[in-house]
């Protein structure tokens, strides 16, 4: 059995990482087999043609950003993704919140014993303490996430300096001294607060990491790899709309899980957890999705799921239309195809109980099924 992915993603901002309206990054995918992506294919055609004719506007594709804009556009969007799913299309997604992201840079470049006296390797190779931190330095205020930003977007040694000098103040103020002398480290190090990026697990150009997340493609990839596997495939593509920004990251990801000899080494070192490795997808192609049904259905997921994130991130109420959307994220984020739920987020994400709260006695009961499943 031949079986294909089709990727998306939604809230690429580029360098722009602290944008308001999009606050969240979402790679999503759907994984389809031979023998049922022509029922696939004809659903969303027939949605396609749906839309052509009630706006009655002859537009190439189906775009979450025109379908989100209204509550009717929402619940086609939810009617869709069930169907698609019914038809046998298995769902992923992994979301990435960018404060936290731009927290989580901040340690993997000044919190890293290479160019930092004062710390140890834990911020290396513990997750718990990592994630701490990088919450922590994520939820300081937006003119310091601006300094960070400033110091990703291009390195020099003055913006490092006043981004590591603003964060440490910040700490300091709101009382986590000892993060703010750890910190401080980076600023006493004989070189200055430079970067440690060397190496074959970092990315060309680390300034896009954050924007890009390679580690969320290499999460998103894995996962695909290993459930086309558990359904018996003999082979699997992946196709992603061609983003050229995108591009790659997501080949990055891909030559770092894939190429035996370069994984074997990368992770020869005993503190580096290994991933997994992909061992049955090809190199991934890229197409436009104008031409790919398939791809503008992996666009309504990336797109649904930043929509329902980013009004439950607001803290604002759900309409109907909008807990649909949250009801189908969270149960695909609770069904276990993409490892530890797929939520690249921070420790500060209690409204996501809140989220789950709004949504009907029915729906926490499927979500709660598909975590148990």
């Amino acid at each position: 059995m031949n079986s294909e992915a089709f990727a998306d993603e939604s809230g690429n901002t580029g360098a722009n990482y602290l944008d308001r309206a999009q606050r969240y990054l979402v790679h999503a995918s759907f994984l389809v087999d031979e023998a049922t992506l022509p029922q696939c294919n004809e659903r969303v055609e027939r949605e396609l043609h749906h839309q052509r004719k009630i706006r009655r506007t002859h537009f190439a594709e189906l775009k979450a950003s025109r379908m989100m804009g209204s509550a009717a556009g929402r619940f086609r969007t939810f009617d869709l993704l069930i169907a698609l799913q019914e038809a046998g299309a298995v769902p992923f997604i992994v979301a990435f919140d960018k404060h936290f992201g731009l927290g989580a840079k901040f340690v993997d470049l000044f919190l890293d014993p290479a160019v930092n006296d004062k710390v140890d390797g834990r911020y290396c190779t513990d997750t718990d303490a990592k994630r701490a931190a990088a919450t922590t330095i994520g939820s300081l205020g937006e003119d310091t996430l601006q300094k960070i930003e400033d110091a990703v977007r291009g390195e020099t040694l003055e913006r490092n300096r006043l981004c590591v000098s603003r964060v440490e103040a910040e700490l300091r103020s709101a009382g986590h001294t000892t993060l703010a002398n750890e910190v401080r480290g980076a600023l006493e190090h004989d070189d200055g607060p430079v970067w440690n990026t060397g190496g074959e697990l970092a990315f060309p150009d680390p300034r896009k990491t954050v924007a890009l997340n390679y580690p969320g493609f290499t999460l998103l990839i894995i996962s695909v790899d290993a459930e086309a596997r558990r359904r018996g495939a003999s082979s699997l593509t992946l196709t992603h709309d061609h983003v050229g920004d995108m591009q790659p990251a997501l080949l990055h990801a891909y030559d770092l899980v894939v190429d035996r000899q370069k994984y074997d080494r990368i992770f020869a070192d005993p503190l580096l957890v290994p991933p997994g490795r992909v061992e049955l997808m090809a190199t991934p192609a890229f197409a436009n999705s104008e031409t790919c049904l398939m791809l503008q259905a992996a666009d309504l997921l990336a797109g649904a799921t930043a929509h329902w994130l980013r009004v439950a991130g607001r803290g604002e109420s759900l309409d109907i239309s909008t807990r649909n959307l949250a009801s189908h994220g969270l149960m695909v984020l609770g069904s276990g195809t993409v490892p530890g739920t797929g939520l690249v987020f921070s420790d500060d994400a209690a409204w996501l109980g809140d989220v789950f709260r709004q949504l009907s006695p029915a729906q926490q009961a499927a979500i709660r099924g598909s975590m148990n499943a």
